[in-house]
């Protein structure tokens, strides 16, 4: 979608097709995905031509909060201890400052893009589910850290799902650094 312009987006919602002009800037894998996601409706293109940031800051909590009731068993142990590791490498007296963002970096290139998509939504969600209200899951100290050592610069812009999640991780976190 971040291939397309709002107007071809809207021609594409409209006619629930792919419009000439919108299928010369996509290349079979992309003309693929969006005939799929035709076929299913448009609510995901509405999503992708609605760019208020509090009702994307909304939408981001109800989806992450849903998966996290799912699945927050199979990846919170995993969070925890990339979160410890990025802190060791901001606080510990064993490393020199001129150092740390060298370690940081061997951290960040083991680190693929799903993992760093899940980090960076974990990020700007603060989950709390029944039994777990006094649980951090990574908002807003991971992000916090992520923002500090960018670990997200490898994270390509058309994983999000929003142009405008990137805006609002910039503004939970460019003011805490």
């Amino acid at each position: 979608m971040q291939k397309l312009d709002r107007e071809e987006i809207r021609r594409v919602k409209d006619t629930k097709s792919i419009v000439s002009d919108a299928g010369g800037k996509l290349d079979s894998a992309d003309i693929s995905n969006l005939q799929t996601s035709l076929e299913e409706g448009v609510a995901s293109l509405e999503n992708y031509l609605d760019d208020s940031l509090a009702l994307q800051e909304k939408k981001i909590r109800q989806a992450y909060t849903k998966a996290a009731e799912l699945h927050v068993d199979n990846y919170s142990h995993y969070f925890r201890n990339l979160y410890h590791t990025l802190r060791f490498i901001k606080e510990s007296p064993l490393i020199e400052d001129s150092e740390r963002p060298r370690y940081a970096k061997y951290v960040r290139s083991q680190l693929s893009e799903p993992e760093l998509l899940c980090l960076f939504y974990n990020s700007l969600t603060k989950i709390e589910l029944p039994g777990r209200e006094k649980m951090e899951l990574g908002y807003p100290k991971m992000g916090k850290l992520l923002y500090h050592f960018d670990i997200l610069q490898n994270l390509p812009p058309r994983s999000l799902l929003h142009p405008s999640h990137l805006q609002i991780f910039e503004v939970n976190y460019a003011e805490a650094a």
